[in-house]
């Protein structure tokens, strides 16, 4: 039984993901998947309803699916660590463990002298999320999809009448360098 990924790795052996999804290891895969989830690699759980606004309401089930999987690939991919099918070795796991989402895919929110206007608007909105906690998709092969209400395609504010479709759907994602792309507005 590993309630905890340091617990794993103080073990030191390999785990499979299979191992992870019996219900004695959860709390070691919900930490894992939580972890993804707060680098920006895998979307956390999200619910709502009528009376309930959309939104996150979790970082993860406990239970390693696919899209967990693809994630820990992801992750493998960009820390430059072999990952062999399900399996979940000392150096992935520490190296995970040890990983902050600012220094592992840091976000460049600053403005610089040579961004563009896409580019100032979508670092606007991507601090407008920071400052809501939003998440945010930090590997270069991921999307993010944010619809901006009242808002015309220069980033002005418009009239937002009710029941027009006169709001933003902006596609971006940040490159390998940190820097947002605009790539739909």
């Amino acid at each position: 039984m590993f309630t905890s990924l340091r617990q794993i790795i103080e073990n030191g052996r390999t785990v499979s993901t299979d191992e992870l999804n019996y219900p004695a290891n959860r709390p070691a895969a919900k930490e894992l998947q939580a972890r993804l989830c707060d680098l920006g690699i895998l979307d956390p759980d999200f619910g709502g309803d009528v009376t309930t606004p959309f939104g996150p309401i979790g970082k993860g089930d406990g239970i390693i699916g696919a899209n967990s999987r693809a994630a820990i690939i992801e992750f493998c991919r960009l820390a430059g660590l072999p990952y062999i099918e399900k399996q979940l070795t000392i150096t992935i796991l520490d190296s995970l463990v040890r990983a902050q989402p600012e220094t592992f895919l840091p976000i460049e929110y600053g403005d610089a002298s040579d961004d563009t206007t896409s580019v100032r608007l979508i670092k606007r909105i991507i601090r407008y999320m920071r400052t809501k906690s939003y998440w945010i998709a930090r590997s270069p092969r991921m999307r993010n999809i944010v619809y901006v209400e009242g808002m015309n395609p220069d980033g002005s504010l418009n009239a937002d009448k009710a029941n027009q479709w006169n709001d933003r759907r902006i596609v971006f994602r940040i490159a390998s360098n940190g820097r947002p792309e605009m790539l739909v507005k």
